[in-house]
């Protein structure tokens, strides 16, 4: 396997190690669009630095899988932190560990979780319909049935999606 001594070197200078996580912060720039994950500039292109160190150190992981982080950490690039996965598996990661954009968190959202529990209970409780609360709200009536059938928002209103539904 070819060592990548100088390679291995670009990265070890860019890192800040952190003595309590064992983690390798990445110093240098990260993306604005890719949720804070460091880049980095190598042979030609710019990669994310995590995928980088995984490279230098264990290889390159096999065709369509991703480099996972053990440590939940997007600046973290130490490759004992990295391991070799699905995006499937990224995903339930993600989610397990609560840093999916879900509610609130995502960018595009137009209410907050508390909201979206005051709409439940105004469809379910008051009786108000999905046209009158989506006019007070600002939502269609898709957007309010898909939260009192608990296709979105069941996280916050406890709602459990019917599988039989269209929504």
């Amino acid at each position: 396997m070819i060592e990548f001594l100088k390679e291995k070197q670009y990265i070890i200078q860019r890192v800040l190690r952190d003595e309590t996580t064992g983690c390798w912060n990445w110093k240098q720039s990260t993306s604005r669009t890719s949720m804070g994950y460091g880049q980095a500039h190598m042979w030609g292109k710019t990669m994310n630095c995590h995928r980088l160190a995984y490279i230098l150190w264990k290889g390159w992981p096999k065709e369509g899988n991703v480099v996972r982080h053990l440590c939940n950490n997007p600046k973290c690039c130490n490759p004992a932190h990295l391991e070799e996965g699905t995006q499937i598996d990224n995903i339930l990661d993600c989610m397990m560990a609560d840093r999916h954009t879900k509610g609130e968190r995502n960018g595009r959202s137009k209410i907050t979780e508390r909201q979206a529990v005051e709409i439940a209970f105004k469809y379910y409780v008051e009786d108000k319909g999905m046209t009158e609360i989506g006019r007070e709200y600002g939502l269609t009536r898709v957007a309010v049935r898909y939260i009192i059938n608990g296709k979105h928002w069941s996280f916050a209103t406890g709602i459990i999606p019917n599988e039989n539904s269209s929504n």
